[in-house]
């Protein structure tokens, strides 16, 4: 009987060992889900912040383009009214002369 027991008590031990190894198994493995999950976020989040540093990029030089272009439409344009202000005057001297 006492033989029994031991066999028994051995095998509650044996059993509980088991469960313990079972547990610390499963925390173990939550715990590099976690650190697995944490690092994807962490990579998540510098490809996001990189995408967006690109778009702001391209979107500085877009508008720096843009500006550029919109200078020397309006610097031409001024030109051209230039020209034509002194082709006016020019034009208005020279009838003056042609009267004098």
């Amino acid at each position: 009987l006492e033989q029994q027991q031991q066999f028994y008590e051995s095998r509650e031990k044996e059993r509980e060992a088991k469960e313990k190894q079972l547990e610390q198994q499963r925390t173990t493995t939550a715990q590099d889900q976690d650190t697995e999950n944490k690092q994807i976020n962490i990579e998540d989040t510098k490809e996001f912040q990189d995408l967006l540093d690109r778009r702001l990029q391209e979107a500085i030089d877009e508008a720096l383009c843009k500006s550029e272009a919109e200078i020397m439409f309006f610097h031409n344009n001024e030109v051209e009214s230039l020209r034509y202000e002194l082709q006016q005057s020019r034009e208005v001297a020279r009838k003056e002369r042609e009267r004098a």
